[in-house]
């Protein structure tokens, strides 16, 4: 149940993080960059 429940979390999280990065005007360059690098690194290491 708790790891469920984590998993929604995680997913909302990359929802919100995925409509920030969609905005043209965003000034976070850098954090675009760690979560892509970031990503690929969680799809590697994580079934889902």
């Amino acid at each position: 149940i708790l790891h469920e429940s984590f998993r929604k979390l995680l997913k909302k999280l990359m929802n919100s993080i995925n409509r920030m990065n969609l905005k043209p005007e965003s000034e976070n360059v850098e954090g675009t960059t760690d979560y892509q690098s970031g990503r690929k690194i969680n799809k590697a290491s994580t079934p889902y």
